[in-house]
């Protein structure tokens, strides 16, 4: 089934993004994470899926999916959120991105 071709309402968005909700918070990553990665193909300009994607991720250890995730929201957002900003410098830590984890961790704190 291509996505693309599929319509859902705003109700039917906000029950798949409370199911994707409901599984991250009764730990079943793997499940939160596609109903969330369906939920951003269908509305990219949301940024509140692009950073429930990059906080799976990151939980998940799939640190170069959590960092795209990350970018695009902060991208998205402003620049103005301090998560998106702790979640960006916890991937490039683990990706032993050191020096760029140091810049964005002051970012998360002058923020």
């Amino acid at each position: 089934m291509n996505l693309e071709s599929i319509r859902i309402n705003n109700q039917q968005k906000d029950f798949l993004s409370i199911l994707g909700y409901t599984y991250l918070k009764n730990n079943k990553l793997s499940k939160a994470t596609i109903v969330y990665q369906a939920l951003f193909h269908l509305f990219p300009k949301s940024d509140y899926f692009a950073f429930c994607l990059s906080y799976l991720y990151l939980q998940q250890k799939q640190f170069k999916k959590a960092l795209y995730y990350a970018n695009y929201y902060l991208a998205n957002a402003n620049n103005i959120d301090k998560l998106g900003h702790l979640i960006k410098s916890q991937a490039l830590f683990n990706l032993g991105r050191r020096s760029e984890a140091k810049e964005c961790a002051k970012s998360f704190v002058q923020t």
